[in-house]
């Protein structure tokens, strides 16, 4: 199991079997903690085969059977709670590759660790490992949901960032929403090159965490003082990424300076517009015709 097999399939478990924890997995286990310990300075223990240290607590909370813990402790100070959450969810989830069930929030006096503790650090919490007696379930999250998110999208287009109005997870979807507030020219989201970057940008954002649970991407812009329906395009990950693919060579030659310029309707939001010698061409073409006239009606071929 990879670890994101084991953070898609790993569940909080309260109440665990008798079975016994093997040496072979423990010694695995501590050889985490010790690495854990070595990198943030805090000090996990691991207890194993301990069911009386904590029995009249975990009863109370809906505990039972659990005999192996993580005692997640370090010294006092503002980041050792977050070192602590990060390296607890590093130790849950090694246990998850192991086979074994896990669960987060259990604290305890601290009076048989008095001992082993500096007078400058504090237990946080402990995490109760075993093997379940199931395997957990699935809760329903909330939705992400976060404005004006800076993305950025280097990987496919060199120096490539912008700030997304919305970004919205849940389910299987995550949206991207482009707020438009003017009276200008509709933007349609199909086929939108800004979106799809935006939403690449945004994939690299929310992918590490999330994994495999985004399947698709939804890009949205909204016009409330044009259009009264939004326009918006959907596209599987998959098909987004392969899109992402086809534009880094092209990205890249117009970022060495040798792409080529295209002349058309989107050149009104160009910034260089005045000075576009392709445009400027493009907006020239008849000048050579300038003095032709078209012939008149009475001097018009007709057919026999």
């Amino acid at each position: 199991m990879d670890i994101m097999e084991a953070m898609q399939n790993r569940h909080s478990v309260r109440r665990y079997t008798e079975k016994v924890v093997e040496d072979e997995l423990l010694s695995q286990l501590q050889e985490e903690v010790n690495a854990c310990n070595a990198e943030s300075g805090l000090n996990i223990r691991l207890v194993a085969n301990d069911a009386e240290t904590f029995s009249n607590l975990l009863s109370k909370v809906n505990f039972s059977g659990a005999r192996n813990f993580f005692v997640i402790a370090g010294k006092k100070g503002e980041s050792l709670e977050e070192k602590a959450g990060y390296y607890g969810e590093r130790l849950v989830l090694k246990a998850q590759q192991l086979g074994l069930n896990s669960c987060w929030g259990a604290s305890f006096s601290k009076k048989k660790f008095a001992a082993q503790l500096a007078e400058d650090e504090k237990v946080v919490f402990v995490i109760s490992f075993g093997y379940g007696v199931t395997q957990g379930s699935a809760r329903k999250s909330k939705p992400l949901v976060a404005a004006e998110v800076r993305v950025d999208f280097a990987e496919y287009v060199p120096e490539g960032f912008g700030t997304c109005d919305c970004v919205m997870l849940g389910g299987d979807t995550l949206d991207i929403v482009d707020y438009k507030h003017g009276k200008g020219v509709p933007v349609a989201a199909e086929g939108n090159a800004q979106m799809r970057l935006y939403a690449l940008g945004a994939l690299l954002k929310y992918e590490p965490f999330y994994g495999g649970m985004i399947q698709n991407v939804r890009m949205t812009i909204v016009q409330p003082r044009i259009q009264d329906v939004p326009s918006s395009e959907t596209l599987t990950v998959d098909a987004l990424k392969a899109w992402g693919e086809s534009v880094k060579p092209i990205a890249q030659k117009a970022f060495s300076g040798f792409g080529e310029f295209v002349p058309g309707d989107h050149c009104r939001f160009c910034r260089g517009k005045a000075q576009c010698r392709a445009r400027a061409a493009a907006n020239t073409a008849l000048e050579d015709f300038k003095d032709c006239l078209l012939p008149t009606p009475e001097f018009q071929l007709t057919r026999p």
